[in-house]
């Protein structure tokens, strides 16, 4: 069994250990009259979530429900493939839908067959060739400070450059430069936040937040930039670094002893009350990541009225005043950045935590992005009749 079969089986035993739904068919059809047909190659955990409770850790979980909300509202019957799911391929493979929407796995390997008539890719991270080769830059650059060997964790799961010669258009959650010229349609879509209901925008004290920062991330923790503010905070005792959502697997790359300033908190919820004593502890959210489509992450906390820091090219750059885009990922280039903005003006960091809280809560919610994706894929299917 070569190395490839192997990682097959693997994934499936996984799937099944784990009671992973790999298809849900014909949602919405309509046995009495003719249909248009979509298959969904996404994520399909929204389906054992209890999407009503406060429970939910990712936005992507509430995207998909839209999504699917929206394709019923133009009258699709519907089925849903989870994106990596190998048992998933071969039942749907033969099928025949007017159109393949999603990424992952399953996308990659339908895009080639000729069951659709429209092809659209769900871009939810930044283009993969871009992506690898800024997440090499970091993994290198890990190796040069700390000698660890890291793999790349996040690049080339979903995505397959070779793909986008047999797209018809693709949504971009995230810069779209890298998309233009091309042979397919760009249409920019933008992303949620979570927000925790019982959050109210109030003053913070600043002569404590300004020195408290948060990075709220997840698994790929070189990939966003996690080694560089330890490495940055565990030499600067004046400013803590709170860190939610590094993976237990990712725990071995770093060394939290005698940092009396560094607070590894593990996972948390948006809606517990520890989520809102963070937000309201610290004036920033820090995520250096090398490459994304949009950090939902960062829009979060924008929600609950938090200031981003984030790399350049990585979804904020139309935002302008309301983030700070750093330029580089050397850490003396970030610690003179943090020094920058520490040393800024009581009432200027209150008008940004006041203005970025009012656009956030107005732009990044489900209602706006369901309207702007049933817009999008209305023009998309427009195009096609």
């Amino acid at each position: 069994m070569d190395l490839n079969n192997i990682k097959n089986f693997i994934k499936k035993k996984l799937y099944k250990i784990f009671d992973r739904i790999d298809l849900v068919e014909n949602i919405n059809l309509d046995l009495t009259r003719s249909q248009k047909r979509v298959l969904i190659s996404y994520l399909n955990s929204s389906f054992k979530e209890d999407l009503i409770s406060n429970h939910v850790f990712s936005t992507n979980i509430l995207e998909v429900n839209q999504i699917i909300k929206v394709f019923i509202d133009l009258d699709f019957a519907i089925d849903v493939v989870d994106c990596l799911d190998h048992n998933g391929f071969e039942k749907v493979k033969d099928k025949s839908y007017d159109v393949l929407f999603g990424l992952g796995f399953v996308f990659n390997s339908m895009i080639e067959l000729p069951n659709f008539s429209k092809r659209i890719l769900y871009m939810t991270e930044h283009h993969p060739s871009f992506s690898k080769e800024k997440e090499l830059e970091r993994i290198n650059y890990f190796f040069e400070r700390h000698g660890k060997n890291v793999s790349i964790l996040r690049s080339g799961i979903y995505y397959q450059e070779k793909n986008f010669d047999s797209v018809d258009d693709v949504i971009v959650l995230g810069e779209t430069d890298l998309f233009y010229n091309k042979n397919y349609k760009v249409h920019s879509l933008k992303p949620t936040g979570l927000r925790n209901d019982k959050y109210y925008f109030n003053k913070r004290e600043f002569d404590t937040s300004k020195k408290n920062f948060l990075w709220f991330g997840s698994y790929g923790a070189i990939h966003k930039g996690l080694d560089l503010l330890i490495d940055i905070f565990t030499n600067r005792k004046d400013l803590n670094l709170f860190i939610c959502g590094l993976s237990d697997s990712e725990m071995n790359l770093f060394n939290f002893s005698n940092k009396a300033n560094i607070f590894n908190l593990g996972k948390i919820n948006v809606q517990s009350e520890l989520y809102l004593e963070l937000v309201n502890k610290c004036s920033f959210v820090i995520i250096p990541s090398c490459s994304e489509g949009m950090s939902t992450s960062i829009l979060t906390c924008m929600r609950h009225s938090m200031i981003p820091i984030v790399m350049k090219n990585t979804g904020f750059n139309y935002l302008h005043d309301m983030v700070f885009l750093l330029e580089d990922y050397k850490i003396n280039y970030i610690e003179k950045q943090i020094n920058h903005i520490t040393s800024l003006n009581d009432e200027h960091i209150n008008s940004l935590h006041e203005k970025i809280y009012s656009y956030a809560n107005d732009n990044f919610n489900l209602l706006r992005f369901t309207g702007n994706f049933k817009s999008i894929i209305t023009e998309i299917i427009n195009q096609t009749d």
